[in-house]
């Protein structure tokens, strides 16, 4: 059981995670190519 809810919590944290950075990361991204340009 307490296997399964550490697998659990990972998956929630690994989406967080990726909530939080793939924005970000989005954002950075078009700035440097409208600065590149």
């Amino acid at each position: 059981m307490i296997v399964k809810a550490q697998i659990c919590r990972d998956k929630l944290m690994t989406n967080y995670f990726f909530h939080l950075c793939i924005p970000l990361f989005v954002r950075v991204s078009n700035r440097a190519t409208i600065e590149w340009e």
